[in-house]
């Protein structure tokens, strides 16, 4: 609805239809990278894999997933990225990952979407 006043009278608009408006998400996805370039990586040996979100923002709480479940990693987060150490890895530690974070902007916290999914695999 608006109103305007033309020639010193009001003037008014009926009422629009209603419209819902949805936010996605207030901070873009995070890029999650693997610290080498192995497509197998051998059991008992160290991964490491980088959650990275835009440099904008003040991120500092990231989350690791493998297949869709919150994994548990020795984590180090600096200058708005984040890297998980897997130790001993076995075949268990395969699978696909992805991240996320929880960001600040203006005041507010808000967490990303996840990031796209990265395949590991363990021989």
């Amino acid at each position: 609805m608006y109103k305007v006043q033309l020639d010193g009278k009001s003037h008014s608009s009926t009422h629009s239809d209603r419209v819902r408006i949805t936010i996605a998400s207030l901070v873009e996805q995070p890029v999650i990278s693997k610290s080498t370039d192995f497509h197998l990586y051998p059991q008992g040996q160290l991964l490491r894999l980088s959650c990275a979100a835009p440099k904008d923002y003040q991120a500092r709480f990231f989350q690791l997933y493998r297949d869709g479940q919150p994994v548990l990693a020795r984590t180090n987060v600096r200058d708005s990225a984040a890297e998980f150490t897997l130790v001993n890895t076995s075949m268990a530690d395969a699978g696909v990952y992805s991240c996320n974070y929880r960001a600040t902007v203006a005041g507010q916290e808000y967490n990303s979407s996840r990031s796209e999914g990265l395949l590991v695999e363990i021989a």
